[in-house]
């Protein structure tokens, strides 16, 4: 029986799980809006800017991995949608962007001639997208589109996942097909290259090291391994680092983890690699953020032992792999797991001195207490105290993000959703709204900026209509904080475009926009505010606003940092030696390895 493409593609998505639509409605994609919108196992979201879409599409990835179709429509439909896919291609989270595009007729491709647009509100969008996904095509033929589809799912999701993007033309949209007569594509599943000698020399050096540390990514959650490691790390016995992309990957409390680490770590994370003898990285790329710009000292006297599923990733000569494990870190973990001589007896006195860090280095400190107005330390730290393990947290960028990822008390199946990569203003409500549909009515916290909010803040209605039990929290620093403290460090004053200080940009009274949208709204305005607003807003059932007036004094710390040696040279400290600096024989009291050459005070 004949049915149109577009009917057939809302069919399809349904068939291969799909059943979520992230979508703005557009002219160049009416007949997409049609049938997905009509679909009665189809549930669509409609958002007031495409970015926000595509952002909550990523977001909504990164809970189980399951995907959010977005639909878009052409020309600034589809460009709006580019940041959030950049967000999805950096972090290697799985989506699918199908748009809308003017009839294949009427388009640059069949004029013959180099033409900048020539269909109505055409834009050539798989030219802009092709670097940022994993495959995309202009679908010209009504009869391809079952071969379009298979591929952009497949590799959506197979190999190191990514975006990918079809563009359809009207022409195609509309088009009678009969399914029973299209072509698909098959697809072999690639094979990991590491082996059972790798295996066992992975255990042997786990075996006979006196300070093992397992460094966990988040590319451990995107291969679906997440509850194999935890089971790997009760076997293997060794302390668990984690970093800014896989907070949530260990409870706070769980007796093997040692930190977090990187250069918005903390220091216990930070001591814990810097010390190791021999490091097991699984599932991260290990960026900059991991391995600071100065990474020839980083974990410098470990054997390290590294899983990344790109090959590319891996030669990096920023990481300086030992022993390179490419593949699939579930099959990894896997295979590890099955080796004979687990349970590993435990390095107790290493497991104690890891420990030990945590308790003398806290990051939350009593200092953040004292403050007269909101401290973003001690709200952190007492709002997640006070969060589930059916919770799930989205900080968004700049100040809120670093801090959040070194404050926040993560418990047993809590989640902590953030973009560390692309790092996006506006990430926030898309992604919270994401999240709150892929959580399908659990609670979502979503902890955000006065600057950033304001780049979607369009969004509030979204979460007004379907009435989404996001409890949002606004840390009001009067502008662009991250941007302010770089050009007060390098600069001084006066400051450009950071918010009303520097007399070129400002913002609104929140108080009367959340009123605008009817949200419940409190404002906390003094230390002594902080539990009443956490818990008002943590009590309320629907959405909420709660606003933290905190000072534009607000420092981060721990974090990496320049330091000028005694002959005024500027050097990278290495990621043990975090500021506020420690003195030279505090630091060498916690070194169980030589400081680096020719660094001092």
């Amino acid at each position: 029986m004949k049915q149109r493409v577009a009917d057939y593609i809302a069919d399809y998505l349904v068939a291969h799980g799909i059943h979520d639509v992230f979508t703005v409605t557009g002219g160049g994609a009416m007949h997409l809006n049609d049938a997905l919108g009509h679909h009665d196992k189809l549930h669509s979201v409609y958002y007031h800017h495409e970015q926000a879409a595509a952002m909550a599409a990523e977001a909504f990835a990164r809970i189980d991995g399951r995907i959010a179709a977005v639909c878009v429509t052409t020309g600034p439909g589809a460009t709006n949608a580019i940041t959030g896919v950049v967000g999805g291609w950096m972090d290697s989270i799985p989506m699918l962007v199908i748009s809308g595009q003017a009839r294949y007729a009427t388009t640059i491709h069949t004029s013959g001639l180099s033409l900048r647009t020539r269909g109505i509100q055409e834009f050539d969008i798989i030219s802009s997208v092709s670097n940022m996904t994993k495959y995309c095509e202009l679908v010209t033929r009504p009869e391809d589109i079952r071969r379009c589809l298979d591929r952009a799912l497949w590799e959506a999701t197979h190999g190191r996942p990514g975006p990918c993007w079809l563009d359809i033309p009207l022409d195609v949209q509309g088009a009678m097909i009969d399914p029973d007569q299209l072509l698909g594509e098959r697809f072999s599943e690639a094979k990991d290259s590491f082996s059972p000698e790798d295996i066992d020399l992975v255990i042997e050096k786990l075996q006979e090291a006196q300070r093992p540390i397992l460094f966990v990514g988040n590319g451990v959650r995107l291969s679906g391994g997440h509850q194999l490691l935890l089971q790997l790390v009760e076997q293997l016995n060794i302390p668990v680092v984690t970093g800014m992309s896989s907070i949530d990957a260990i409870a706070d409390n769980h007796r093997l983890y040692a930190g977090r680490s990187g250069s918005t770590g903390d220091r216990a994370g930070n001591f814990a690699i810097q010390n190791s003898d021999v490091l097991l990285s699984l599932g991260s790329r290990l960026s900059f953020f991991q391995t600071g710009f100065d990474y020839k000292t980083w974990a410098r006297c470990a054997y390290k032992m590294v899983n990344d599923i790109d090959p590319a990733e891996i030669e990096k000569d920023s990481i300086g792999a030992d022993l390179k494990l490419c593949g699939d870190v579930k099959n990894l973990i896997k295979g590890i797991m099955a080796h004979p001589s687990l349970p590993l007896k435990e390095k107790q006195e290493w497991t104690q001195r890891c420990r030990s860090w945590r308790e003398r280095y806290p990051v939350v400190q009593k200092k953040h207490y004292q403050d007269s107005l909101p401290n973003i330390y001690a709200f952190f730290h007492e709002m997640t105290k006070r969060l589930s393990s059916e919770d799930t947290l989205v900080v968004s960028v700049g100040t809120s993000r670093v801090v959040g990822s070194q404050a926040s008390v993560i418990h047993e199946g809590m989640r902590f959703i953030t973009n560390p990569s692309t790092a996006s203003m506006g990430y926030c409500l898309p992604a919270a709204i994401g999240t709150a549909v892929a959580v399908q009515g659990k609670r979502v916290v979503l902890v955000t900026g006065d600057g950033s909010l304001q780049m979607n803040i369009q969004e509030l209605q979204t979460i007004v209509h379907h009435g989404y039990p996001i409890a949002i929290f606004i840390m009001n620093n009067q502008g662009y904080h991250s941007i302010r403290m770089t050009q007060t460090a390098y600069f001084g004053k006066p400051l450009v475009g950071v918010g009303p200080e520097s007399g070129d940009l400002s913002f609104p009274d929140l108080k009367k926009v959340a009123n605008a949208y009817g949200i419940p709204f409190c404002r906390c305005e003094q230390m002594s505010d902080l539990i009443h607003g956490i818990e008002w807003a943590l009590a309320q059932n629907g959405p909420c606003i709660c606003e933290m007036m905190l000072s534009t004094q607000q420092t981060t710390e721990p974090k990496a940092a320049s330091k000028k040696l005694s002959n005024g040279q500027m050097v990278s400290a290495p990621l043990e030696d975090m500021k506020p600096f420690l003195p030279t024989q505090e630091l060498q009291e916690n070194m169980m390895i030589p400081l680096v050459e020719g660094y001092n005070q």
